[in-house]
């Protein structure tokens, strides 16, 4: 059997890691991953070469990206008012909720979190990943997507522990700690998170990404805020590797178009990376809550107003509902936070109708002229 076939599939429960260890001594690998030891390559292109040859199946591979995620980035953070405004039990229930949804529809959920997301809970197993990795273990049943992020600063451990940010090494480092947090022996993504200068530069990152795929700790490469000029270099570096970008994830919504003028979309596009949309409600903005209760400056309303109207026709589909269906008609997957399983609910509800191209013209057309383009 080839290697991909005995790989667990997309959404299968994947290994807990555990203190003991396999047959190589390497504690917290997969123990369904079948690894090839091959002799040392006498050149860093024989071992490029030979990467090729075991390469996990990826989200894109499987071509299963799903229309929508859900992002965690206020999830164990008390300044975005966890234990406030919502609690542990909310996003259990939104966790529960998305995860029993795309249960009925055949699919796995997709939770994208980092090691940073309420970093402040980490020793108290209160970070985004902390809540992720628990809530996970105690539901089972089919996993979740996940994916989590890489920050490149050097200075990053005095936030999440570890040693400071420099090199391949530190990258791998990195995402074993994260998936301690998670309780997992694998990611289905991991994303560099910004394109700040790094000690090693592009190279040690692609070296780092690509000894996470060797080792089987992740089963796609992404990045996140990556220009046009960052995409093609990264992409070639992991292409020298054996391994393809897979990912890009940016800002992108009614109020923020900037990767579609600047290139982003269309490089992405034409390369096959997969686009994700963070920020898919521009900071709260467009949403319904926003509109109903005036708490943004008037000069939005024109635009919220038609947005509702546009869900009203489409069978009483909310303005955050309109907001995330713009996102996917336009190719991309939103990915708006959430913290209650209303939140949820609501976001799913964005898949159940489609705007057609005369709602995406004047939306776009409304919002060009609000903001004076």
């Amino acid at each position: 059997a080839s290697l991909a076939s005995r790989l667990p599939p997309l959404g299968a429960q994947p290994h807990r890691p555990t203190q003991s260890s396999d047959s190589r001594g390497q504690p917290g690998m997969p123990q369904d991953v079948l690894f090839v030891i091959a002799p040392l390559p006498a050149s860093k292109s024989a071992l490029h070469s030979n990467r090729r040859s075991r390469r996990p199946p990826t989200l894109r591979a499987a071509r299963n990206w799903p229309d929508i995620g859900f992002g965690t980035i206020a999830w164990g953070d008390s300044k975005r008012g966890f234990g406030t405004g919502f609690t542990e039990k909310d996003l259990r229930a939104a966790y529960d909720y998305a995860v029993q949804d795309a249960e009925a529809r055949g699919s796995a959920a997709f939770f994208d979190t980092a090691e940073v997301y309420g970093y402040q809970g980490h020793k108290a197993g209160e970070s985004a990943e902390c809540l992720l990795g628990s809530f996970e273990t105690a539901r089972g049943g089919v996993s979740p997507h996940v994916a989590t992020k890489y920050f490149p600063v050097l200075w990053t451990n005095a936030l999440v522990g570890g040693g400071l940010r420099i090199g391949r090494k530190a990258v791998v480092e990195a995402l074993r700690a994260s998936l301690t947090r998670l309780g997992r022996g694998y990611v289905d993504l991991y994303q560099i998170h910004f394109n700040f200068p790094y000690l090693g530069g592009f190279e040690a990152l692609a070296d780092g990404l690509a000894e996470c795929m060797d080792a089987g700790l992740v089963r796609g490469i992404g990045v996140s805020n990556y220009g046009v000029q960052d995409i093609a270099t990264m992409s070639a570096l992991l292409d020298k590797r054996g391994y393809a970008l897979e990912s890009n994830q940016i800002a992108f919504n009614l109020l923020n178009r900037e990767a579609e003028t600047n290139g982003v979309i269309e490089t992405c596009k034409e390369r096959g990376i997969q686009l994700i949309a963070h920020s898919p409600f521009q900071g709260g903005i467009l949403t319904t809550s926003a509109l109903e209760s005036g708490s943004v400056d008037s000069k939005y309303r024109p635009l919220l107003n038609l947005m509702k109207l546009t869900g009203a026709f489409a069978g009483g589909k909310t303005v955050s509902q309109v907001a995330l269906a713009y996102i996917a008609k336009k190719g991309l997957m939103p990915i708006p936070g959430v913290k209650s399983e209303g939140h949820v609910r609501e976001a799913l509800g964005a898949l159940d109708f489609d705007l057609d191209q005369t709602s995406i013209d004047v939306l776009e057309e409304k919002s060009d002229f609000m903001l004076g383009q």
